[in-house]
This record gives C-alpha cells, structure tokens and sequence, in this order.
C-alpha cells in the first residue's frame, strides 16, 4: 500500500478511515467504506494501481503530446 485518501463531511472520520483503509487493504478497505454513506476513498497499492470506491469516478486517462 502507498496511500489511502478517504472523503467526507467530517475530518476527525476521514483521518481515521484512511488509517483503517491502508491498513486493511484495498478489498477490505473499500468494503468498510461502502457501508459509509457520504465517505468515499481512493487507495493506491504498492505496484501504484489506483482504486477508487463506488461513489467515485476514474478519470479518463490524459492523451500524450502529437
């Protein structure tokens, strides 16, 4: 794991869920915040793959310089 980013209404959850999800693990940790209404997450594994939780979008991917 390289990071995991949590979003939501209140900063004291979020600093917490980020520590739950990086140690849990990209399934797990994605799991415990889809039980979360209003908390969303994006987490990084340690290869750099990003995963994002149900309420969020990838971003289209940036086209290189012609």
């Amino acid at each position: 794991m390289r990071s995991a980013t949590v979003f939501g209404p209140n900063a004291i959850m979020t600093d917490a869920l980020s520590t739950a999800v990086f140690v849990l693990g990209v399934d797990q940790g994605l799991t415990l915040i889809r039980t979360l209404p209003d908390y969303e997450s994006i987490v990084i594994d340690a290869e750099g793959s990003a995963y994002y939780s149900d309420g969020l979008t990838r971003p289209a991917p940036v086209p290189a310089d012609p």
